[in-house]
């Protein structure tokens, strides 16, 4: 399944590999000081190259405290892979670190490894469900039952859990997340706790004549048998390339993908139901994807919005153009960042990892890169925004010596513009060990603030409001009447005009997101403006 998460190095560059270094800090340090902090996640007593883990779901946030979910995947003691097989979960004080407690479970014996699915915080209780390992083919495990812990969130022990009678041969076996039917795939099944029964949720397809898909419910009692079926069938314009789902306070949103010849023909949309799984809208999205797609990236849901990556490579420039699209769950367009990888600049790099993330503080997006250009330097990481039709680099900071480097695999932002990201160390040694750390980074000493806010307050004289918009925008510190250009989010001009009593009308406009240079005199800025509906 594709991601996010591409390496510079493919399809033009070259992803190189060394045998003369090891890492030197675990977890990663930075040669400055914009890391709050730093939370190595390992086992105390397993091999280094027996500490991987991988982030389940979201971090849950509530004031200060964050609780993480990770599951682990281990090897046995011949080295080779065992899958999922047990789980970290952490409370942890966002501002300083402070670890409150940790639970850790693993599981090296076949027929007993579990996961972790989907956590919720009710009545002062963390309750998890789990899968719970129901067959075994080879060393890995496809198959499962639903089950739950619930843990006391102040002090961190499992007060109560429930599991099925494994003696019952009749019981009926379900998804697991192992396998090819992984966490990073459109299926990815979910267990969802209703009461004391669960809810078995992933993406499936069915002929009933011709092919159909969905999302399908498998609903079960609290020993495990299946009680009930249904699917929130989803209907695309052409064949189906990608779904990805997520579980909101008001039901499920699911972004859909279809194509055809070679993405000749395309249809993106927003689907959203309520908690009785019943359409409540669903908005088409495909007029804001301008450009040819190559290959797309699958949608990810962050804050509150989809991200969406879609990639197209120029063999004969030797270029490969990525573009980022954030929208809203009613199919607004709010951003678009793109970041086009060259040849002249990005050939014979040691590695590159980009990642997209919304900026909760000023409701655009961000793009992180973790990259090292030659051995001899220090591996560092970037952060970027758009700006106009281009990119700004709103901070740059490097990590420690330069035998250390990383990848991003999770990036959230925080009410008050700190960067929580989940990445994964290695070293050149081996790079297919990975050790996993959670980082606060600050917004402020990452210019998330002080770059937006402050710098708009000092440098921009003007302010444009309402923003978002159906009509007219009015300019606020504009002097006399000036000049006025409107573009596409690809620089493309629309019209060209004047203010008139520093207004600007543009209700003519397609809803979306459009850049508006305002010229007088000296006096010459971009702003970012949305069309509503």
């Amino acid at each position: 399944m594709k991601t996010f998460k591409y390496f510079l190095a493919y399809p033009i560059l070259i992803f190189c590999y060394s045998t003369i270094y090891g890492q030197l800090n675990l977890p990663l340090k930075f040669t400055s000081d914009e890391s709050k902090w730093i939370e190595l996640t390992w086992i105390d007593g397993n091999k280094k190259s027996d500490q991987s883990f991988e982030n389940r779901v979201p971090p849950i946030i509530i004031g200060d405290t964050a609780y993480l979910f990770m599951n682990y995947l281990g090897f046995d003691e011949n080295g080779i892979s065992i899958g999922y097989s047990g789980y970290s979960i952490k409370k942890m004080n966002i501002q300083t670190g402070q670890k409150y407690w940790e639970i850790q479970r693993m599981y090296k014996n076949g027929s007993k490894r579990k996961a972790l699915s989907e956590p919720t915080i009710k009545d002062n209780k963390l309750t998890i469900t789990l899968y719970d390992e129901a067959s075994t083919t080879g060393t890995d495990w496809t198959e499962c039952y639903p089950a739950h812990i619930v843990i006391d969130p102040k002090i961190g022990t499992i007060i109560d859990s429930q599991y099925v009678d494994r003696n019952d041969t009749g019981l009926p076996k379900f998804l697991s997340i192992a396998g090819s039917v992984n966490q990073n795939s459109s299926v990815n099944p979910k267990i969802i706790l209703n009461d004391t029964s669960y809810i078995i949720r992933y993406f499936w397809s069915w002929f009933n004549p011709e092919l159909k898909s969905g999302i399908l419910n498998r609903h079960t009692n609290s020993k495990g048998y299946l009680t009930s079926s249904d699917t929130l069938p989803l209907n695309t314009l052409y064949y189906l390339y990608d779904l990805k789902y997520y579980e909101t306070g008001e039901g499920i949103t699911a972004f859909v993908v279809s194509e055809q010849e070679n993405w000749r023909y395309k249809d993106m949309k927003i689907v959203n139901y309520n908690e009785e799984g019943e359409l409540v809208d669903s908005f088409n999205v495909t007029k804001y994807y301008h450009d040819s797609i190559g290959t797309y990236g699958a949608a990810n849901f962050d804050n509150g919005f989809y991200i969406t990556g879609s990639f197209l490579d120029n063999l004969t420039l030797r270029t490969r153009k990525i573009t980022y699209h954030m929208f809203d769950r009613k199919g607004n367009l709010l951003d678009i960042i793109k970041y086009t990888l060259k040849s002249e600049t990005d050939e014979g790099i040691k590695y590159g990892w980009l990642n997209p993330m919304v900026d909760k503080v000023n409701k655009r997006l961000l793009l992180t890169h973790s990259r090292q250009n030659k051995l001899s330097e220090s591996t560092f990481f970037e952060l970027f925004a758009s700006h106009g039709d281009t990119i700004i680099r709103l901070k740059r900071i490097e990590v420690e010596g330069i035998k250390d480097h990383f990848r991003i695999e999770f990036v959230t932002m925080l009410e008050n513009g700190d960067i929580l990201m989940y990445i994964a160390q290695f070293a050149w040694t081996d790079p297919n060990t990975r050790w996993h750390s959670w980082i606060m980074l600050d917004g402020q000493k990452m210019n998330i603030i002080s770059s937006t806010k402050d710098e708009q307050a000092n440098s921009r004289k003007l302010k444009l409001y309402p923003n978002p918009t159906s009509g007219s925008i009015t300019i606020n510190g504009l002097e006399g009447e000036a000049n006025v250009s409107i573009k596409n989010i690809n620089g493309q001009i629309l019209y060209e005009s004047k203010t008139l009593n520093s207004q600007i009308d543009i209700s003519v406009l397609r809803a979306g997101m459009y850049i508006i240079e305002i010229e007088n005199g000296n006096l010459r800025e971009w702003h970012k403006v949305v069309k509503s509906e």
